[in-house]
C-alpha cells in the first residue's frame, strides 16, 4: 500500500516538474506559481495518503480485535 502511495505521488511530482519545465523557458514568471502550487499539491497529496493510511490501519485494527 505504501509503495502505491509512493509511486502516485512521485507519478504526480513528475509529471508536474515537466510540465512546469516546458513553461519556464516561454515565461518565466508564471514557472514560480507553478512550482507553488506544485508544492501545495505535494502537501495535500502527503495529507491524503496519510489519512488512507490511518483509516486502512484502524479498519484492520478492528478487525484484528
Amino acid at each position: 500500500m505504501m509503495e502505491q502511495a509512493g509511486e502516485l505521488l512521485s507519478g504526480i511530482i513528475l509529471h508536474e516538474k515537466q510540465y512546469a519545465t516546458k513553461v519556464i523557458t516561454v515565461h518565466h514568471n508564471r514557472v514560480i506559481a507553478l512550482f507553488d502550487r506544485t508544492i501545495e499539491l505535494v502537501y495535500e497529496m502527503i495529507a491524503l495518503i496519510s489519512e488512507f493510511i490511518k483509516a486502512r490501519f484502524a479498519h484492520s485494527f478492528i478487525g484484528f480485535m
